[in-house]
């Protein structure tokens, strides 16, 4: 995942999103040490073992484009 973000951010790029099937803690513990912030919840969008479930967001900063 360090790799992914470098490339990224190396192409340009300002900013990383991630969205996670809820509830997920090894996800969500594995993008928050990564510098993830979350910044919101979409209720019942995801669709998962036959089940309606909740997609968190996540935010990083990459670089400052100004």
């Amino acid at each position: 995942m360090n790799a992914l973000l470098a490339a990224v951010e190396t192409r340009g790029f300002a900013s990383a999103y991630a969205a996670v099937a809820l509830p997920n803690d090894a996800s969500v513990a594995l993008h928050e040490q990564l510098g993830f912030a979350a910044i919101g919840v979409f209720p019942r969008v995801g669709f998962k073992y036959g089940r309606w479930v909740d997609v968190g967001w996540w935010y990083r900063p990459l670089a400052d484009r100004g």
